[in-house]
């Protein structure tokens, strides 16, 4: 009986020991640069990113980039104030993507993060460059799109659909092309019905819609919004979109009522 234990107790830890030796073997480098971004420890997100990348697959190196891009985009967009170091750290984010593109090619995942980083760069600063950057905003997105429509579930789209609305019509801005394409959007989102972010195609559907005064449907739109499901890991930066639903709700229904 005790010899049967003992070789019991003994596969017991084979077994515990090869489940930790697999985990260890096949976590991937990248693993904690993703989970320092999540924890929004950005500065050293990006330091780690950047020290790993001569290490990495060349595959995982495009993702590497693409990381490091997006936790300065996070960084300028919610966690910096003062406009000349928004300015560098849009600079920045513009300058990874660059990189990756001269070391790793043509990728529609490149073109994608440099649309956005252009985009949010002309949105912090209002003024005549923001109009002038839609043009290159388009040609990025258009290249997404060739390449891989459904990339970011459809996040060209939106990015154009957001584009036509915030632009004056003096530059190009349009309600119609803004909804046509924020519906494309829609359509990629709507094959992943728990995509924790589809509260944003709605949020600007609606605001599009309320432009070309079609209350119903913009009440549709923000309900579906307001029913989207929660990532209760969701850093707080994502929760005013809720609070502005609810107040254009409130405001649409208060203009139906007179």
């Amino acid at each position: 009986m005790n010899m049967e234990r003992k070789i019991l107790k003994r596969i017991c830890w084979f077994l515990f020991m090869f489940v930790i030796c697999s985990t260890i073997l096949t976590a991937s480098p990248l693993d904690r640069g993703v989970d320092l971004y999540k924890q929004r420890k950005l500065e050293e997100a990006i330091t780690y990113l950047n020290e790993i990348k001569a290490i990495v697959s060349p595959q995982e190196k495009k993702h590497v980039y693409i990381l490091i891009a997006r936790c300065y985009w996070t960084k300028a967009t919610y966690y910096t104030q003062d406009n000349k170091n928004k300015a560098e750290v849009f600079a920045k984010g513009l300058q990874a993507i660059k990189e990756a593109q001269e070391i790793l090619g043509e990728d529609a995942r490149f073109y994608y993060w440099e649309a956005v980083l252009v985009g949010e760069k002309a949105n912090a600063f209002f003024s005549i460059d923001s109009f002038t950057a839609a043009d290159t905003i388009k040609e990025l997105c258009n290249r997404v799109i060739a390449l891989d429509p459904s990339y970011d579930d459809g996040g060209a789209y939106l990015i154009l659909g957001r584009m036509y609305y915030m632009l004056p019509k003096l530059f190009g801005g349009n309600n119609e092309e803004s909804i046509h394409y924020l519906l494309k959007a829609k359509k990629y989102m709507d094959m992943r019905p728990n995509d924790e972010r589809k509260h944003f195609v709605y949020k600007f559907l609606a605001e599009s819609y309320v432009a070309q005064r079609e209350w119903r449907k913009a009440k549709q739109a923000l309900f579906d919004g307001l029913n989207c499901p929660k990532d209760q890991d969701a850093p707080h930066e994502e929760s005013p979109s809720y609070l502005e639903m609810e107040k254009l709700l409130n405001k649409i229904n208060q203009t139906l009522k007179d």
